[in-house]
């Protein structure tokens, strides 16, 4: 079975040939090490809240390591809003991005998190 074909039958709720693999994030350096070439995956987040590497970059990256590992999968990763003044990388040098909270009462969350109507079918992105 193709990577596609067995996510979708385990989808359907049949029996793949083997259980897909679906990995969440591979590090760069093991990626690299392992697939024999540089792999740069960026999941750092611009201040503005958007990811820094372009969803194609991002995809190709992910597709030579997924070839290398025998991976069924590549993550689409949707970032929530950041509700903070401002990013910063944490001081464990994790990608994790700290900044101060906008919302501190329910005021704040009122005029900040905006929801679409509960009748919006969703059909702005076509």
């Amino acid at each position: 079975m193709t990577p596609r074909e067995r996510v979708l039958t385990a989808l359907r709720r049949e029996i793949p040939d083997r259980v897909p693999w679906m990995e969440g994030i591979v590090g760069n350096g093991i990626a690299s090490a392992v697939c024999g070439e540089p792999i740069n995956v960026d999941w750092s987040v611009a201040p503005d809240g958007f990811p820094k590497q372009r969803g194609a970059a991002l995809a190709e990256e992910r597709k030579k390591v997924n070839r290398v590992f025998g991976k069924d999968n590549i993550n689409f990763s949707a970032f929530a809003p950041i509700f903070a003044t401002k990013m910063e990388k944490a001081t464990d040098g994790s990608n994790v991005l700290v900044g101060d909270g906008l919302m501190r009462s329910e005021e704040d969350f009122d005029r900040l998190f905006k929801l679409p109507p509960p009748d919006d079918s969703g059909d702005k992105c076509k």
